[in-house]
């Protein structure tokens, strides 16, 4: 008689134990992957802040906004030569003639 009721006692212990630990442990497991996802987006986030403090710092600077007018209108300092290569966008393409069958 006293082990049938060990056992029952057990049996509800355990079903106590995965009904209240069971879920707990998936809720955890579900905010430590959304705890990783939120890293993720805030390192990214951080990088991206980092790139557009970089690009404000170099507009802010006179020689760099110089350098990109002068660029963009295709002229040079005295004493600068301008070289270009041509941009493969806007060269036509090769017709090429196809080889001869033997």
């Amino acid at each position: 008689m006293l082990s049938i009721c060990g056992l029952i006692f057990l049996a509800f212990a355990a079903f106590l134990g995965f009904t209240l630990v069971l879920p707990a442990s998936l809720e955890l497991q579900s905010l430590q992957q959304q705890r990783e996802s939120v890293i993720q987006r805030l390192n990214k986030a951080q990088e991206e802040e980092e790139e557009a403090r970089d690009r404000f710092i170099w507009m802010m600077d006179p020689e760099y906004f110089e350098q990109i007018a002068r660029d963009r209108a295709n002229q040079a300092k005295d004493g600068e030569t301008v070289i270009r290569r041509p941009d493969p966008a806007s060269r036509p393409l090769r017709q090429t003639q196809p080889s001869p069958r033997n």
